[in-house]
């Protein structure tokens, strides 16, 4: 078990080899780039927490994703143990750094341009960068020690073909929330699922562990996908019975930003409906079960 999380450890070598199979940093177009700022204005008006929360997840995961390909094509080396994402009011910020304070590599995108740039040259880290470097620290140190302790169950992805990306965001002003993605580098495989999160408060203190769903769903289309699509996935009666900020961030990364599909769905057991999420508008509409709707219908007219 140990073993396994040495990841978590030097959590930035596993969105290094995910980042490889997406689009290269010279190659990010300013849509996505537009795309990406853009949320930070819609989540605000639509008051809801999976929505917000889901955007804001995926623009630490894109920020990772495009910092990573940066680092990958610099020439700097410097010594790099975890990398992590904030957000001022012009820029936002992903940083490569290590226990030493030392901010190795960066990369910005700025949200009125919607341009980006990267500096290759270590430096010492501000106190709020190191603030950020010892919490995300600590987050990933206490998963690692509850998972070896068996006093949380999370499911190990195959390291073949898949592997966790863990992102910290900020929920509120007293929480902050370590979520645990499963990311592939299989072509053509949208990842649901097999994803988890710890909360914390704001001296790192752990307080919440979260399964977001029991098991994993690589959904794969063999003719490729087209914006067409509406890629679906089941909630199982166990896990949730709604679209899960885990879900909307996916659907951001490897639907609508690779084939520019422009919903995505799940089916609730529970419910007996599905849940459709429109990613132009940022809402999530209802469409009942044929069988349901009959029965309401029957219902009603006596």
């Amino acid at each position: 078990m140990k073993k396994r999380f040495i990841v978590f450890m030097v959590c930035f070598a596993a969105i290094l080899c995910f980042s490889s199979v997406n689009k290269a940093f010279a190659q990010i177009d300013s849509t996505q780039k537009e795309d990406l700022v853009r949320g930070l204005v819609f989540s605000a008006i639509f008051h809801v927490d999976a929505i917000e929360e889901g955007f804001l997840l995926y623009q630490h995961e894109k920020m990772a994703w495009w910092g990573s390909d940066a680092y990958q094509l610099s020439s700097q080396k410097g010594e790099v143990d975890l990398y992590f994402t904030y957000f001022t009011d012009s820029t936002m910020h992903t940083i490569f750094g290590n226990n030493k304070g030392e901010a190795v590599f960066e990369f910005m995108v700025d949200k009125k341009r919607h341009s980006s740039a990267s500096l290759d040259t270590i430096r010492p880290m501000t106190e709020q960068e190191k603030m950020l470097y010892t919490q995300k620290r600590t987050m990933i140190e206490t998963l690692q020690k509850l998972d070896e302790e068996g006093k949380i169950q999370i499911s190990h992805p195959n390291p073949q073909y898949a592997s966790f990306n863990i992102d910290v965001v900020r929920v509120n002003d007293t929480l902050s929330r370590l979520y645990i993605l499963t990311g592939v580098f299989l072509k053509d495989v949208m990842p649901f699922g097999n994803d988890y999160a710890l909360d914390f408060d704001n001296e790192n203190n752990f307080l919440a562990f979260h399964t977001f769903h029991k098991n994993f769903y690589p959904l794969y289309k063999e003719d490729g996908w087209s914006a067409d699509d509406v890629p679906m996935h089941s909630h199982e009666e166990e896990e949730t019975p709604f679209i899960t900020a885990t879900d909307i961030c996916n659907y951001y990364l490897y639907a609508r930003d690779k084939y520019k599909i422009k919903s995505f769905g799940i089916y609730s057991p529970e419910h007996k409906c599905k849940y459709i999420f429109l990613g132009d508008e940022q809402r999530v509409i209802q469409i009942q079960d044929k069988e349901q709707e009959e029965q309401k219908e029957e219902n009603d007219s006596k």
